[in-house]
């Protein structure tokens, strides 16, 4: 749910903002009145929550500045702080949940028909568009004990290209093994009868062309 709030204020205000103007939305969504009813009563209650949260948390820190202060006996007066005066509940608490709920409506209107962008953003239902920087991709490499190597598959449709570095041949270096869409890539030269360290290492390709950056090379002993 990327439109939602991380913190408790945030979400207090993305409730708040919703249930003011989803009423203004019933009959484009055919929504029934106690859908409705429900998202007010969510917002209602969670509201109230946090201020009654937020005067114990002041009462709390009261307690503690008198509890110091008969404790230690510092210069001056100390009164006792009184009961926090908390707000009066709703008539009805909601189940649990309130976000769970508030999931699914949000889903149910994105599927309908009559959904809009411009409804989404005036609801507050849309979040922030993840931005990817291909620029910075860097593929997670792992070579196995059998000599298979696996990597995710590809990045905007682009394939991995592949080099290798066999320790102890004649060509010394990265040189190219493939350019692969798929997982679970076998290289399958002939193993070196001595222990040999075989270096692996991966770079994403969009169509035609290197993008990104060459992963932390992955590297094994192998022998026959």
């Amino acid at each position: 749910m990327s439109y939602l709030p991380d913190s408790d204020t945030g979400k207090d205000e993305f409730l708040a903002n919703l249930s003011a103007k989803l009423p203004g939305y019933a009959t484009v969504f055919g929504l029934d009145p106690a859908e409705v009813a429900s998202v007010t009563a969510d917002a209602t209650a969670f509201r109230w929550t946090l201020d009654c949260q937020a005067q114990f948390k002041a009462a709390t820190q009261q307690w503690t500045a008198f509890k110091n202060q008969l404790r230690d006996g510092l210069e001056g007066s100390s009164t006792v702080p009184e009961a926090p005066a908390l707000p009066a509940p709703p008539a009805v608490l909601p189940d649990y949940g309130i976000f769970k709920r508030i999931s699914r409506l949000v889903a149910c209107l994105k599927a309908s028909t009559a959904y809009t962008p411009a409804i989404g953003e005036d609801l507050g239902i849309v979040g922030p568009e993840a931005e990817t920087n291909l620029s910075e991709g860097k593929p997670l490499l792992t070579v196995r004990s059998v000599a298979r190597w696996a990597s995710r598959d590809r990045l905007e449709k682009g394939p991995l290209r592949r080099a290798g570095d066999r320790g102890g041949s004649r060509r010394p270096g990265f040189h190219f093994l493939s350019i692969d869409t798929m997982p679970d890539y076998t290289d399958t030269p002939a193993l070196p009868a001595t222990p040999a360290l075989w270096k692996y290492r991966a770079i994403y390709r969009l169509r035609d062309e290197r993008i990104g950056q060459w992963n932390d090379t992955a590297q094994i002993t192998v022998h026959s």
